[in-house]
């Protein structure tokens, strides 16, 4: 299977109409079975969208309005000739004005789609609220578990990533029989030693990154971006959006898109690509 993560940045990205076209026209060249995306946000005002309308939705949670970034990727890669079957659901509150959320979409059939809080906060109107957002694909008899994650940093006094990592673990300890993947931006370097990124590989989980039989450098951020404009960014860029696995699964490769080399720059973050 071909996986790719991205944080979209979305609606309050730059040219974001534009990159929503580009970014389609990537999907469609590259025709991945799963891809994620993080900060995948709708406008709170905006007019919503009838059910009837929301083609290869698999089910909602709450209101999906007209400008969601979710329904409107689904709608331009329909316009493209490919339906993919899609989940949205929306995290918390962002800027008093979005609905910020995650969405997962697979070309193949989809079942038991769901959400959970990584979180121990719970609170819609705090933006340190944290969620997943996931569900599992038939992948030809053997059923594979797929979940887009945004998790806060490892130094929060309230809700930092070894809080919500351990939450996730708790959300999985019954399911080690099926191959679950966790997808998305983290938050957490991987040449910082000691925190995030380590205590999720001491777990138990592993890398697709370190598992791939080839790889380039990894690095999906390269400036100072929200969430990081008070902390210090490695000057050859950091490597903090991943795709983790319960399983060592074998990856043919695993590089870098919409870094402006593979593909055009359409976010603040790069996005990653792996094949099983």
């Amino acid at each position: 299977m071909k996986l790719i993560t991205l944080n979209t940045h979305s609606i309050v990205e730059k040219n974001y109409e534009k990159k929503l076209e580009l970014f389609a026209d990537m999907i469609k060249d590259l025709k991945p079975d799963v891809f994620v995306l993080q900060e995948s946000n709708q406008s709170r005002d905006a007019k919503e969208v009838p059910k009837e309308e929301l083609i290869g939705c698999v089910g909602t949670d709450m209101p999906i309005k007209e400008d969601n970034n979710a329904f409107a990727v689904s709608k331009l890669l329909i316009k493209r000739g490919l339906n993919y079957n899609w989940y949205w659901n929306s995290v918390k509150l962002g800027f008093d004005i979005f609905d910020e959320g995650l969405a997962v979409f697979s070309i193949k059939p989809v079942e038991n789609f769901e959400y959970f809080y990584m979180s121990d906060v719970k609170d819609y109107d705090n933006w340190k609220t944290r969620i997943s957002v996931g569900f599992t694909v038939n992948d030809n008899g053997t059923k594979k578990s797929f979940y887009s994650v945004h998790f806060g940093w490892w130094n929060d006094d309230e809700e930092n990533f070894k809080g919500q990592w351990t939450n996730l673990l708790k959300h999985f300890e019954n399911r080690n029989d099926e191959t679950i993947y966790v997808m998305g931006d983290f938050n957490s370097p991987s040449h910082i030693k000691g925190e995030g990124y380590d205590f999720a590989r001491l777990s138990g989980w592993y890398d697709m990154y370190e598992l791939a039989e080839s790889k380039d450098s990894g690095v999906t951020v390269c400036d100072n971006i929200d969430g990081w404009k008070d902390k210090v960014v490695d000057e050859n860029g950091m490597r903090i959006d991943y795709i983790f696995s319960n399983k060592p699964v074998k990856m043919k490769y695993h590089n870098v898109v919409f870094n402006g080399v593979n593909g055009p720059v359409v976010s603040d973050h790069f996005g990653i690509i792996a094949e099983e």
